[in-house]
């Protein structure tokens, strides 16, 4: 996956705000309000975490890709 077809994916999800299980889960956020969108539904392959610039993509699998958005 790339960063345009990550943007398309973030674009189409809704987030929520991580409680405190969450928060555990995914320790290593950065962010003081960092956002997360599970893979509830059947078509979707990826869990999404938004961490300030940072959009770190978990599939089924439990693999692991990031991208950083910044502003040039």
């Amino acid at each position: 996956m790339n960063a345009i077809q990550a943007l398309a994916l973030v674009a189409r999800s809704t987030f929520r705000p991580m409680d405190s299980y969450d928060l555990q889960v995914f320790q290593g956020t950065e962010s003081p309000n960092p956002l997360v969108h599970y893979a509830d539904q059947f078509c979707e392959l990826y869990t999404i975490v938004l961490d300030n610039n940072r959009i770190c993509l978990i599939d089924s699998e439990g693999v692991e890709q990031q991208f950083v958005l910044d502003v040039a």
